[in-house]
């Protein structure tokens, strides 16, 4: 997803301008071999240390039968303990796994993002195009996943009991705020300390950047949004979702027509 983004000071009629660092959770800088040398700590090694993690983060058990609950937007889904294969539905999901240092080994292009395949064959992650309105339930099993991980796209929401069939599935909110997305995909993979360890290095930056901001302006600076999803039409986020919770956070706010509760204004007309 790409956003226009325009800053300037609500007390002031004249524009003026901050450097304001990005610190939405990002896919590209959790995967990157050099993540520990910035401010966001690495989530720890042990995290979880009551059943062992593996190269890619994922829990490992000797407990070969066992299971864990996850509540999810899509329901309730018994996960096992022990997970090889995880498919994500499309490309929001992979990037919150992704933060969490557990890249999905199949990506579906569901939302024909750009820079998603490039990360992807960057990392050697094997990207499918699909539509997520009609999708090939039966590529999918032939892909024997044992985790399938994805947002709550009303595609996806319609199909939910057909991709049950191929594997677990767990969803993510796409218009919840990044802490709750994060969560999540650490509940379903078995991770929630480093979850929690990701989301609390997180906070910490963004607490950072905000006192910046803070410092830079006498009031709150006003942001307009806008973004785009590959050929879909422009629109504005809703406050409540991950980008709009950030931004609050940072102590930015919004023009008073993007102030959008609920579903995302779309399209934005000019």
């Amino acid at each position: 997803m790409t956003a226009a983004v325009g800053c300037s000071s609500d007390g002031d009629p004249a524009s003026e301008s901050a450097d304001v660092e990005s610190t939405e959770p990002s896919a590209t800088r959790s995967t990157e071999q050099d993540r520990g040398s910035g401010d966001i700590d690495e989530p720890p090694a042990d995290a979880d240390s009551a059943a062992g993690d593996d190269s890619t983060g994922r829990e490992v058990s000797d407990d070969i039968g066992g299971t864990r609950i996850v509540e999810h937007p899509g329901g309730v889904t018994e996960v096992p303990v022990g997970i090889d294969s995880i498919l994500a539905l499309d490309e929001p999901s992979a990037a919150v796994l992704m933060e969490l240092g557990t890249p999905p080994d199949v990506i579906y292009g569901s939302y024909l993002t750009a820079s998603t395949p490039l990360l992807a064959d960057e990392l050697g992650i094997e990207f499918l195009p699909h539509n997520i309105e009609d999708p090939s339930i039966e590529a999918a099993a032939a892909l024997a996943p044992d985790l399938i991980v994805g947002t709550d796209h009303p595609g996806t929401l319609r199909n939910y009991d057909n991709w049950s069939e191929v594997a677990p599935v767990v969803l993510i909110d796409y218009a919840g705020a990044w802490q709750e997305q994060i969560a999540t995909a650490g509940e379903a993979i078995g991770a929630d300390d480093v979850a929690a360890a990701r989301t609390a290095a997180l906070e910490t930056e963004i607490e950072r950047v905000a006192d910046r901001i803070a410092a830079e302006f006498d009031s709150a600076p006003s942001i307009s949004v806008i973004a785009s999803l590959a050929q879909m039409p422009f629109f504005v986020p809703e406050v409540g979702t991950a980008s709009g919770e950030l931004f609050r956070e940072l102590g930015l706010t919004r023009p008073e027509t993007q102030r959008v509760e609920g579903d995302p204004a779309f399209p934005v007309e000019f």
